[in-house]
C-alpha cells in the first residue's frame, strides 16, 4: 500500500503545481477501508478536500 501512497502524493503535488484537479472514485465492499484510505488521502490534502457520497 505504501508505494500508491506515495505514487497519489506525487500526483497530488503535480496537480497542485499545474493548479489542476481530478476526481478520485472509490468503489468496494462494506468495510473494505475505504473510509481508511480517504482519511489517510486527506491527511495529505493541503485544501479543503470536498467529499461527495454517489448512491
Amino acid at each position: 500500500m505504501k508505494p500508491y501512497q506515495a505514487e497519489l502524493i506525487k500526483l497530488q503535488d503535480h496537480l497542485d503545481k499545474y493548479q489542476q484537479k481530478m476526481i478520485v472514485l472509490i468503489e468496494g465492499r462494506d468495510a473494505a477501508g475505504k473510509g481508511g484510505s480517504i482519511r489517510r488521502y486527506s491527511l495529505y490534502e493541503r485544501k479543503t478536500l470536498p467529499c461527495c457520497r454517489a448512491g
